[in-house]
C-alpha cells in the first residue's frame, strides 16, 4: 500500500515537472502573460510533492538513515533533483528573480529528464556499501553535488548567452530577445555560478580526501566517482581561471562551458549508472 502511494506520488511529481518544463519553455516564446505564472505554480506544486515523495520513500529517523539515502541509486538521483529544485527556489527569491523565467526554461527540463532517467531505478536494489560512518560524510556529499549543480547553472547561463547572441545577430525576433536577460546579466550570472561551483566542489573534494585519509590512510583510492570528481574539478578550475582573465571572449567562454558540462555530465552518468564494479559505485 505504501509502495503504491509512493509510486503514485513519484509519477505525479514527474508529470508536474514535465508540465512546468513545457510552460517554462513556452513562456519565453509566447506573449501570453499567464505562462510564467503557470510555470511558478506548477514548479512549487512539484517541489512540495517532491518533499512529500522523500518522506514517503525514505522514512528515516536518524542522521545515518538520512545519509543512507545517497547509498541507493534512486536516492542519489532524488538528492540531485531536490537540491536542483531548491536552487531554483533560491534563485526565485534572490537578486536573480527577474531572470528566473529564462533560467527555469533550461533547468526545469533537466529536472524532468533526470526523473525520467531515474524511473527504471525506482525499485532497484543497486546501492553501494560504504564503511565510513563519519559526521563529515553528509557534508562531503552535499558540497560535491552542489558543486556540480552550480556548474549546471553556469551551463544554463551559457546556453542563454549563445541564444541571445544569435538572436541579436539575426535581428529576426526582437520580442524573443526582450524576454531574455541582457548579455551583461547572463555573463554576470555565469560568473556567479562558476565561482560557487568551484568553491563548493573544492570544499567537497577537501572533505572527501580527509575522509579517505582518516579511514584508509590513503589520499586516493582510484574509484570512478573519485576520478569523475577530480576531473570535474580540473575542468571547473580551468573555466574559473579563464573567467578571471580580463578581456575574455564571453561567446567563446560560453561554448567552452557548454562542452565542458556535457563532458562532466557524461562522466557522471557513466560513473553512476553504467559502471557497477569497484568501491564507491552502485552495484
Amino acid at each position: 500500500m505504501v509502495y503504491d502511494m509512493t509510486l503514485g506520488v513519484f509519477i505525479l511529481v514527474v508529470v508536474l515537472f514535465l508540465a512546468a518544463a513545457v510552460t517554462s519553455v513556452l513562456s519565453i516564446h509566447s506573449d501570453r502573460d499567464i505562462l510564467p505564472g503557470m510555470t511558478q505554480v506548477l514548479f512549487y506544486m512539484a517541489t512540495a510533492l517532491l518533499v512529500v515523495l522523500g518522506i514517503l520513500a525514505f522514512p528515516v529517523h536518524s542522521l545515518h538513515g538520512l545519509l543512507s539515502i545517497s547509498f541507493w541509486i534512486w536516492g542519489y538521483f532524488y538528492i540531485i533533483t531536490l537540491l536542483l529544485a531548491l536552487l531554483l527556489v533560491y534563485l526565485h527569491l534572490s537578486r536573480w528573480r527577474n531572470e528566473w523565467v529564462s533560467i527555469s526554461a533550461i533547468i526545469l527540463p533537466l529536472i524532468a529528464v533526470i526523473f525520467l532517467i531515474s524511473l527504471p531505478f525506482f525499485n532497484s536494489p543497486r546501492k553501494f556499501t560504504l564503511v565510513m560512518d563519519h559526521s563529515l560524510l553528509p557534508l562531503h556529499i552535499v558540497l560535491a553535488v552542489l558543486g556540480e549543480l552550480f556548474f549546471f547553472l553556469g551551463f544554463a547561463a551559457s546556453v542563454l548567452y549563445l541564444t541571445m547572441s544569435w538572436q541579436l545577430r539575426k535581428k529576426t525576433s526582437m520580442k524573443f530577445v526582450y524576454r531574455l536577460p541582457s548579455l551583461e546579466t547572463l555573463a554576470r550570472f555565469q560568473d556567479w555560478s562558476i565561482v560557487r561551483s568551484f568553491i563548493s566542489l573544492t570544499a567537497g573534494l577537501v572533505v572527501g580526501i580527509l575522509l579517505v585519509v582518516l579511514h584508509y590512510d590513503m589520499l586516493f583510492l582510484g574509484t570512478p566517482k573519485e576520478i569523475m570528481i577530480y576531473f570535474s574539478w580540473l575542468i571547473i578550475l580551468v573555466i574559473f581561471l579563464l573567467k578571471r582573465k580580463t578581456g575574455v571572449n564571453e561567446f567563446a567562454m560560453s561554448i567552452t562551458t557548454i562542452v565542458a558540462f556535457v563532458l562532466v555530465l557524461t562522466l557522471f552518468l557513466s560513473s553512476s549508472v553504467i559502471i557497477t564494479t569497484g568501491f564507491h559505485t552502485f552495484k
